[in-house]
């Protein structure tokens, strides 16, 4: 589950009665309960969990958008959270004030999102192996 909300670079919500938890978008695990607790079943504690999400922020690939830190730091400073996630390739940004527009920051600094970043990834996997493939094949044509 951790997995998913780090690939997604989105909170997720799992729920199931033996175990529920709420993952932010860096992997964190934010809350932790389960109904079939003794604490729960004699009713110590509420058979839910909850937790505060920062809406405002979003995962990077490291991959290019690691060089604009020093500007972004420079020009942002305090109003923006950085932590380096060097283990999973990716970064993420949090805006520490309302005036900070991240979609504005991600034009300044030429940010490309995980989600676009991965998405273009998969595609140029594709059209290289597309291109070796073609190379394979003619290459095999030539023998024959």
């Amino acid at each position: 589950m951790r997995a998913w909300a780090i690939n997604c670079g989105v909170p997720l919500v799992c729920a199931f009665p033996w175990e529920s938890v709420i993952y932010d978008r860096d992997g964190s695990l934010c809350a932790q309960a389960g109904t079939l607790t003794t604490t729960v079943q004699f009713g110590y504690h509420s058979p839910w969990i909850t937790c505060s999400l920062n809406f405002r922020r979003r995962i990077y690939h490291l991959d290019d958008n690691q060089l604009r830190l020093p500007e972004l730091c420079k020009k942002y400073g305090g109003s923006m959270d950085i932590r380096l996630m060097e283990r999973d390739g990716r970064m993420m940004l949090t805006a520490q004030s309302p005036e900070i527009n991240l979609d504005a920051i991600e034009s300044e600094f030429g940010l490309i999102p995980l989600q676009t970043y991965l998405r273009d990834s998969r595609a140029m996997v594709q059209r290289f192996t597309q291109i070796a493939e073609k190379f394979c094949t003619q290459s095999r044509k030539k023998r024959v």
